[in-house]
């Protein structure tokens, strides 16, 4: 049946030619974007990941003086 509707859809094999370009070009700018990233700002970036959130620790302060 998905195949009979999809023959008679007229220049529906130009989707899967554009998907196909469109999935290849934002991959290559994707991997041409990572390997020009600097080495500082990767390092930067991984040190922000291990610090605490600002916002969640005065929240972990009140909460640990509720139950004292």
């Amino acid at each position: 049946m998905v195949k009979s509707i999809l023959t008679h859809i007229g220049g529906i094999e130009n989707y899967g030619i554009i998907s196909m370009c469109l999935f290849i070009f934002v991959f290559v700018g994707m991997l041409i974007w990572t390997f020009t990233l600097k080495s500082s700002h990767l390092k930067q970036m991984a040190a922000v990941a291990c610090e605490p959130e600002l916002e969640t620790a005065p929240q972990a302060l009140n909460s640990d003086k509720a139950h004292e």
